[in-house]
């Protein structure tokens, strides 16, 4: 959807939308890209996900199951994963705001921190433990 997005190809089961969006992709399969000229450069790739203007632009033609978000064309996009590897990466900082009436904010920094295979799994429910802790202690 969107002008110059997938090409008449042999590549199937993809979602393109926004100009440009996986534009060269020819034989890759089970792409989805989301803003334009997203993933514009994959052509035999599969299995990625990319969203945002211009996110994963210049990644490499052939790069399969990649999670990629990001709001320009930068190589360091702020939400990165990797799919066969099971990982999943941050470029910034995560934040939640438990009671804005008292500014009480759990801030996790996070910068150019990746986590891999069951760690994601363990920092989440470390963060969640923390999170509930916190609220408890708000509410009590």
């Amino acid at each position: 959807m969107g002008n110059n997005s997938t090409g008449t190809r042999s590549a199937s089961n993809n979602v393109a939308i926004g100009y440009g969006a996986l534009e060269q992709d020819s034989t890759g399969n089970n792409n989805i890209a989301i803003g334009r000229n997203a993933g514009q450069n994959i052509e035999s790739g599969a299995n990625n996900i990319f969203i945002g203007y211009y996110a994963a632009q210049n990644i490499d033609s052939t790069a399969s199951d990649i999670l990629y978000i990001e709001n320009s064309s930068s190589t360091t996009p702020l939400i990165y994963g990797n799919f066969s590897k099971d990982s999943l990466g941050f470029n910034g900082s995560i934040s939640a705001t438990l009671d804005s009436s008292n500014s009480r904010v759990i801030q996790f920094i996070m910068i150019n921190l990746h986590i891999y295979s069951h760690m994601t799994l363990l920092v989440l429910l470390v963060m969640i433990v923390v999170i509930s802790i916190e609220l408890v202690d708000l509410y009590t």
